[in-house]
């Protein structure tokens, strides 16, 4: 069914400039148009599917430490919200990210580009003060996370009392390895130090968390010009 959402001109950060992220949604009611719209990307795991659509938004972006530091957080949905393939090029900036628009259709794939599989999560980040995060997981901690939904002990990732501590290590070949480990809600305290959520503030999370409406969408035009500024050269 759809839902109201409530789109606006986004505003990208200094922060994600070189990130491939691009913009988002925010809640001002200036330059408001409100209307109903089904989000373009439904959820689900992005090596399973190539969605016609752009991605990158200024999100609050998680990132799992290089340390092999283990990180309490939270799934709020059982699946990814927004799973994309992105191709990554390098400009004068940096690198930055174009949403695959399908094999039959995308201008970057027909000049033989390889686009990247990359899941959108929301999740909380567990400590002192609780935040809400997205995790855009590419193939491998992904792969690590679909295991985990698709395990009839862990399944769904979202399920009340369930929590992970998630982790990566490098190995002698040079690519990290994640770990996607459950925690039960109730060693949260004794074994990691944190509290877990409240229900008033699992509500809260649940209600602020993103969907695919976060995506802003490129047109082919602008994926030709990306190919033509790129890999022309």
């Amino acid at each position: 069914m759809a839902e109201t959402l409530t789109r606006v001109k986004p505003v990208l950060s200094d922060d994600e400039e070189n990130s491939g992220l691009g913009e988002f949604t925010d809640t001002k009611t200036s330059n408001r148009v409100t209307k109903e719209v089904t989000p373009p990307i439904a959820p689900g795991w992005a090596r399973r599917q190539r969605p016609r659509s752009s991605g990158g938004a200024q999100l609050p972006r998680f990132t799992v430490p290089d340390d092999g530091e283990e990180i309490i957080i939270k799934f709020l949905d059982d699946m990814s919200f927004a799973p994309l393939y992105q191709h990554w090029l390098q400009n004068s900036e940096g690198r930055r990210a174009y949403v695959c628009a399908g094999l039959e259709d995308c201008p970057l794939c027909a000049r033989g580009h390889t686009p990247k599989a990359a899941d959108h999560f929301n999740i909380v980040l567990l400590g002192e003060k609780p935040e809400l995060k997205v995790w855009i997981a590419s193939p491998d901690p992904s792969a690590a996370i679909e295991e985990r939904a698709e395990s009839k002990r862990t399944s769904p990732i979202n399920k009340p009392g369930l929590y992970f501590a998630v982790s990566k290590k490098k190995g002698t070949n040079g690519f990290f390895s994640y770990s996607v480990d459950p925690v039960k809600e109730d060693e949260l305290h004794e074994d990691w130090g944190v509290e877990p959520l409240t229900s008033q503030q699992l509500a809260q999370f649940n209600k602020d968390k993103f969907d695919s409406s976060a995506i802003r969408i490129h047109t082919i035009a602008e994926l030709t010009e990306a190919a033509k500024k790129y890999l022309e050269d």
